[in-house]
């Protein structure tokens, strides 16, 4: 549910810092387990001018009418989100420069931050109506399909053990000394399992809205998972990666670590035009 409605913006920033915290991992790709899955991936190939719907949405069985359905909900939710990925380049910006400064605490990161979460707040409502719209346009079957594919991929995550590989591919990119790497990963791990306990009681939560999306009275603000303050956590992993990190640089890796987000910001808007 939630990679429909996700804005790549918003993403691209908040990521920039939380793959310190989180580790990366490499993203397996989702196999249809249908036996006629060359006929469906037939049947749902978008044409010249279509572009592409989820992966989550592919290969269960779309008709003609739903795809073009959740094509134009995508479309405007695009246009919704806008104001999300407006204050979360502001936000990257604030951060590279901070990062430029090597200094994390001045005021422009916090108001910032503050208003990446009061522009998720007010397009709560639509992220919900589009959960619910989704919900609607999919038959028992698909919706069936589509619940089991993220809890399948969640279980994935849950399983997978926590590694270093964002601090390190964050190390490489600084030029950290070993000193640096080696200060780096030991605050990571605390971050991590600092962000991991805030996650917990709302990773559940989510998996409980899962399990009952494929039901014919389901609505997702029956569920808790509709309160979840998604912006509010991802701009604190973001600032708290920020504040783990500035501390341990140099002021030219600081400069490059401005750099960095800057052209991350740069990308991102321009993939949203």
């Amino acid at each position: 549910m939630g990679s429909f409605v996700r804005h790549s913006a918003f993403v691209v920033v908040t990521g920039l810092l939380v793959a310190v915290t989180t580790g990366c991992s490499v993203t397996k790709p989702q196999v249809i387990t249908t036996p006629d899955r060359a006929a469906a991936a037939q049947t749902e190939q978008p044409g010249a001018d279509e572009e592409p719907l989820p992966r989550v949405l592919r290969g269960i069985g779309l008709s003609a009418a739903q795809r073009a359905e959740l094509r134009q909900l995508r479309s405007e939710m695009k246009s919704r989100l806008e104001p999300v990925g407006d204050a979360a380049g502001e936000y990257g910006l604030a951060l590279a420069k901070v990062a430029r400064q090597c200094d994390s605490d001045g005021r422009a990161l916090e108001d910032a931050a503050s208003w990446v979460v009061v522009v998720g707040e007010d397009l709560r409502g639509s992220v919900l109506d589009a959960i619910d719209r989704v919900h609607r346009i999919l038959t028992p079957a698909q919706r069936s399909a589509v619940a089991k594919r993220i809890l399948s991929r969640q279980q994935e995550r849950d399983s997978e053990q926590n590694t270093d590989e964002g601090a390190r591919s964050i190390g490489g990119e600084l030029d950290l000394s070993v000193g640096q790497l080696m200060s780096l990963l030991v605050r990571a791990q605390l971050l991590r399992s600092a962000l991991e306990e805030r996650l917990e009681p709302w990773k559940v939560k989510y998996k409980r809205a899962l399990r009952a999306f494929p039901d014919a009275d389901f609505a997702i603000r029956d569920h808790p998972i509709a309160q979840v303050p998604a912006a509010a956590i991802a701009t604190r992993a973001v600032r708290d990666g920020v504040r783990m990190l500035l501390p341990i640089l140099e002021p030219e890796q600081c400069v490059i670590l401005a750099d960095f987000i800057e052209e991350a910001v740069r990308k991102a808007r321009d993939d949203e035009r």
